[in-house]
């Protein structure tokens, strides 16, 4: 991915807050719950979205490799 433009973080930001929003509102669900669905969410938003399975494999091991793995 390029690098975003400020109205792009801007968005980026928004979306993340709107998250986590709307996780806190669930949490009576789990935490374990919340992470499968939204998982399975996103997940299935890009092999929708996306050209092939070549390109759903790049989407999902680039969001994977950005993760902070700090334990």
């Amino acid at each position: 991915m390029s690098k975003p433009t400020k109205e792009q973080e801007v968005m980026h930001d928004n979306f993340f807050e709107g998250l986590i929003g709307v996780s806190k509102r669930a949490e009576d669900l789990g935490h374990q719950h919340l992470i499968y669905f939204g998982l399975q969410f996103f997940i299935q938003m890009a092999v929708d979205v996306a050209p092939n399975e070549e390109e759903v494999d790049a989407i999902i091991e680039m969001a994977i490799s950005s993760v902070d793995k700090k334990t």
